[in-house]
Formats: C-alpha cells, structure tokens, sequence
C-alpha cells in the first residue's frame, strides 16, 4: 500500500547544493599563493635584466676579465636568451672560443632567435680564422643594429690576420679607429698585425697609441715590451713588463719578457729569479729552463748547466739552442770530439731552422695553405721554439679542425709537455761558481 499520511507539504525534495563559505584565513592563503608565483615570476625577470645589463655594461667597457667571471657565474644558470649570447660574446671576445662554441651550442633551444645563433656561430668561426662561411656576410654584420660593429670589426680582422691577408685586415682596423676613435682595440690589433710581419718598430707605435687610450691595458703592454726586445731596447721593455706583474702575479707572458730582457742585459741573478718565477706558475715552459741552463753556463756552474740541459734534451733532443750550448759544455769540459759532434748537429737543426724562416716567407703569399703552416709549426717545435710552434700548430686547428696532420703534431707536444712538468724546478739561486765570483773569490 501506499503511504498517504505525509501531506504534499511533507514530500522530500532535492536538498540545493550549500554555498561555499570561504573564511578570511583561507582567502588569505589564496591571496599569498597567487602572489607567490607572481612573485617568482617578478624575481626570475629582475634577476635576468640585472644580469644582462651587469654583463653587457662590463662588455661595453671592454672589462673582459670581469664579463667571463660574470658569464662563468651566470652564464649557463640563467634561462634567459640575452643572458646566453652575451655570455657567448664574453667567452669569443676573451678568446676562448671552446667556451663559446659550448654555451652557444647549450643555448641554442633557448634563444628563439635563430639569426642571433647564426651570427654568433659566424663570428665565433671567423675569428678561428675559418672565413668561408662569413666573409659574405661582413657587410650586412656590421649594418646590423643589434650587433656591436666594434665586436664584428674585431672578430675579422683577427680572421683576416690569421690567414695572412693583411691588407684587408688594414683596412678593416683604420675604418674602426675612424669610427670610434677612443677605442684602443684597432691599434692594439695593428701592432699584433705588424708584430706578425716582424714590423717592430712600426708595432711598438701601434701599442703605444693603444696604451695612451687606455693606460690599464695590460696586453698592450706585454707586447710593446715584447717589440722592445726584438729592437734591443731591454731597459724599456723591462719597464712595461714590470708595470705589469705588479698589477698582475700570474701574467706568464709579461713574466717570460721581464725575464728575457734581464738576461740579455747580464742581469743573471734577476733574470733567473724570473724565469724561476715563470716555472712556478707553470713547470712546461722549455724556453725557461733554457735559459736557466745558459745563465748557470755562463756564471760558470757548469755542473748544473749539464744537468739541466741534459732534462731538456731528452724531450726535444733536435733543438737549435739546446744543440749549441750542449756544444759549449763540452768544449768547456774538455770533451772536444763530443763538442764537434754537438757542433754539426747544430749545423743540422740551424739550417732546418733557415729552411722554416723560406717555408715563412712562402706562407705570405698562400696564407690558405694549412699543410705549408703546420710543417711550419712542426719545424719550430722540433728546432726553434715550443711556444710559437704551439702557436703555428693551433691556429692551423682552428681554420681546419680535422687536420689530421697537425693532430698528431699538437698530441705529441702536449704529452712531451705533460712529462717535462713532472720534472722539479731548478732552485731560485745561482750556483756557487756564481756565488763565488760574484764575492770576488776564486772557484776552485
């Protein structure tokens, strides 16, 4: 049966849903969440102007140093497109182009302007010295507005140098000076261009006006003082070398030419302390132990100039110099069939060394022949000089990187080196063959 003691009044309906009722403490926890997240959205934008605009101030400066500390601290943490190609430009204009390659390369699915990617990787390329894919493009490079045209100047006119095309290079450089007089850069890149082509006398002018824009460039200063050697002019070089590691301990190269002009004025005691000074900040520099062996000769200890030569020419046993003060040695000591067998070999390594200085002047007229720049830089490893052969042999890398050639030249240095660094470094004082005439007193 059906229930009909409920009136209509008493049928059950269909309860309404209850409003939401938000209380004060939970609408506050909204408010905080919301402005949390926008917050971190504020936080993460600030952090990447201030970042850019630290970074592209130090860059606009030309405060290298400074912009690459920034880039290392930055430079790949912060997922910010200005950020990654400033960071990229500090690490090109620095010269470490790995750096820069690498970080642009990490970047790339960041930044969504795929034509900021192309002109980075071009300068990058350029300024290894590989031309091909961006000389076409100089023009329009330098017309760009979001581009620095110094930084595209700069970048050519190294490529320029590195293939030996000069007179374009000079071109390049005075349009630069025109445009931006105050700039020290253009004349800096003069004088590494007429270094290059042993103009010394020419560089040391170039570096001078660079130095007078701005007196705290320290590269500038090493190599004038360099050029100041080559003239013979070793007071003067000294100066601007000294100007130098007291603003900077570490500076190896204005170290190496403090040390060089010393010891060509006879100032053997200080010039050892330097090349000394040079082993300490790193044990592979052969042209520094060189040099410790012929002071000890020529101060008469020839006990530890034999030694010390002796480590040497176990790595690079075909060495011009090495030869020939192996020679004096002997002839000192009475050793003189020895002496005359050191002596051809010298005769040997002196004219590999006359056939390099041809193959030189040869590569001014073929700048793209790489296989002419690495026998070049192979010749000057194996019989004149470590570090401008290193020099030859990787420039030669960077406009062909698969030079097979050059390769195996580059590994075979850098594991001879790695071994020479094992080897301890010569004590800071002269020996007592030294000592004693420096008192007046006869060694016995």
């Amino acid at each position: 049966m059906t229930d009909t003691s409920r009136g209509p009044d008493k049928v059950l309906k269909p309860q309404a849903r209850r409003p939401l009722r938000f209380t004060w403490q939970k609408l506050l926890m909204i408010l905080l969440c919301l402005l949390g997240v926008t917050a971190f959205a504020v936080r993460d934008r600030a952090y990447c102007l201030y970042v850019r605009h630290n970074l592209s101030t130090l860059l606009n400066e030309i405060r290298l140093q400074e912009a690459v500390a920034a880039a290392d601290r930055y430079g790949a943490s912060v997922d910010c497109p200005q950020v990654r190609l400033l960071s990229v430009q500090a690490y090109r204009q620095n010269g470490d182009l790995q750096a820069a390659e690498r970080l642009l390369a990490d970047s790339e699915s960041l930044i969504s302007a795929s034509d900021r990617v192309m002109q980075e990787r071009t300068l990058i390329h350029v300024r290894m010295g590989q031309l091909s894919s961006g000389e076409a493009l100089l023009p329009r490079l330098l017309r760009d507005t979001d581009l620095d045209s110094r930084d595209v100047c700069e970048a050519f006119a190294i490529g320029f140098r590195l293939n030996r095309r000069f007179e374009e290079a000079a071109v390049l450089l005075d349009a630069w000076k025109s445009d931006w007089p105050a700039d020290f850069r253009p004349h800096y890149h003069d004088g590494l261009m007429r270094q290059t082509l042993t103009d010394w006398q020419t560089a040391v002018t170039s570096y001078r006006k660079a130095i007078g824009l701005n007196p705290n460039a320290d590269q500038c200063r090493v190599r004038l003082g360099e050029c100041l050697n080559q003239l013979g002019r070793h007071e003067e070089a000294c100066e601007q070398f000294r100007i130098v590691t007291s603003r900077d301990s570490t500076n190896i190269d204005a170290w190496q030419g403090l040390a060089e002009g010393l010891q060509q004025q006879g100032q053997h005691v200080s010039a050892r302390s330097a090349h000394v000074h040079v082993l300490a900040l790193d044990p592979g520099i052969f042209a520094a132990r060189l040099a410790i062996a012929e002071i000890d000769f020529d101060e008469g200890d020839i006990a530890a100039a034999e030694r010390n030569i002796g480590e040497l020419a176990a790595f690079w046993p075909d060495d011009a110099r090495t030869l020939y003060l192996q020679s004096r040695i002997a002839a000192s000591s009475g050793r003189h069939e020895e002496s005359k067998k050191l002596h051809e070999l010298w005769k040997v390594a002196d004219l590999a060394v006359q056939q390099m200085e041809k193959e030189i002047q040869l590569l001014a007229n073929s700048p793209d022949n790489i296989d002419l720049q690495v026998s070049i830089g192979t010749a000057m490893l194996n019989h004149y000089s470590r570090e401008l052969g290193y020099q030859y042999i990787a420039a030669a890398l960077q406009m062909a990187p698969n030079h097979s050639a050059a390769i195996a030249v580059l590994a075979d240095f850098d594991a001879r080196r790695k071994q020479l660094k094992m080897i301890p470094i010569p004590d800071s004082g002269i020996g007592q063959a030294s000592d004693a005439r420096h008192h007046g007193q006869r060694h016995e």
